[in-house]
């Protein structure tokens, strides 16, 4: 009767181990899924902050008579200026770096249009990629979770 006693304590100890290991492995799994559907929702953000803030800067290049560079301003959540970035500006009025050479150029400048800190978990969010072809550079920018949904930028 005892050792049946003790068979079932630990039979219940023992289910109750695998029990709270299916809950862990539960969680985290759930973690997982939710960190690559952030991850993506991060890059759609940034996609369409870039898009808007090149717009932008086309818009204000126009007004002020196609200059070399552009001091555009960036704004906080509650519409005031933050403080202002200069842009270097193609002849085509796209901001770039002064540099082609500049190392991780597509990141770089990816990150300065968007306005991102440059700590920020970027490469998790997105891959760059420089294609330069003669007289342009060109980047190109994918989800660095999904390289299929990618777009295209280049100063031309």
């Amino acid at each position: 009767m005892k050792q049946l006693s003790q068979g079932l304590s630990l039979l219940s100890l023992l289910i109750s181990i695998i029990l709270i290991l299916l809950m862990v492995f539960g969680v985290v799994s759930l973690t997982n899924k939710n960190s690559q559907t952030l991850d993506s929702l991060t890059f759609e953000m940034q996609q369409q902050n870039f898009q808007q803030n090149l717009a932008l800067m086309r818009s204000q290049w126009l007004l002020e008579k196609r200059p070399k560079q552009l001091q555009f301003a960036f704004y906080d959540e509650q519409g005031e200026p933050s403080h202002q970035e200069l842009f270097t500006m193609s002849n085509n009025g796209w901001p770039m770096l002064p540099s082609s050479e500049i190392k991780n150029y597509c990141q770089r400048l990816f990150v300065k249009i968007t306005n991102a800190e440059a700590n920020e978990h970027y490469k998790q969010v997105f891959k760059a990629i420089k294609l330069q072809k003669e007289g342009d550079i060109s980047c190109q920018f994918c989800d660095a979770g999904d390289n299929q949904n990618c777009f295209n930028y280049s100063i031309h």
